[in-house]
């Protein structure tokens, strides 16, 4: 009679610590993740060739629901030199090569939909906020321009998709996240436009709690 007790506890701790497990599992709507982050950058004027820019950064998301929640994305790109090669004729410019550093941050914040209870977990997300750099006011102070310099802040938008694979409970591989990366920028004075249209890709680590 004992050991039929002790055999039908042993079952009952078994199942219970198996749900015990599930449900603390299920009940970590919390998640951060650091990433390396690619941004290919398109500065959206006729003198100037896309960018490839390096850099990495976070995110923090919160889930009330097993697919649906709500993020925050911040991301930055260290300072990289940017050509600009303004030709004769331009209106105001004086024609020449200027070679000007920048850098570009992000901060984003918006929606997150994923399947949180799948061990192979894709996701798709729309983000929005601002974005930062300082390459436009540097061509525009490098070409001798007066007046009010362009601001280094300006509107972003992110539209993208990615996928998770667990490692265990706590810990999520990242491979790739891809991303539409919106910019708007005010680069009017080098003819070009308000929009720059980028790619993002980001790999790394994400943590449940």
């Amino acid at each position: 009679m004992k050991s039929k007790l002790i055999m039908v506890l042993g079952v009952a701790l078994l199942f219970g610590g198996e749900a015990f497990a599930q449900s603390s599992s299920e009940s970590k709507n919390g998640e951060v993740s650091v990433d390396y982050s690619f941004v290919s950058f398109y500065p959206a004027s006729a003198y100037a060739k896309r960018k490839s820019l390096n850099g990495g950064g976070g995110s923090f998301a919160y889930f009330w629901k097993d697919l649906i929640g709500v993020k925050a994305d911040f991301q930055g790109y260290a300072s990289n030199t940017t050509q600009f090669v303004i030709p004769a004729g331009v209106t105001g410019v004086p024609a020449g090569t200027y070679n000007v550093q920048g850098n570009l941050f992000t901060y984003l914040f918006g929606p997150v939909i994923q399947p949180r209870k799948s061990k192979v977990a894709p996701y798709g997300q729309i983000l929005f906020g601002a974005a930062h750099t300082n390459v436009y006011s540097n061509v525009y102070n490098a070409v001798g321009k007066v007046g009010s310099a362009p601001s280094n802040n300006g509107f972003a938008m992110s539209v993208g998709a990615g996928i998770d694979i667990r490692i265990n409970d706590t810990f999520w591989f990242r491979p790739a996240q891809f991303d539409y990366l919106l910019t708007n920028f005010n680069n009017n004075y080098i003819a070009g436009n308000r929009i720059q249209n980028n790619f993002r890709y980001m790999a790394g680590i994400a943590i449940r709690f």
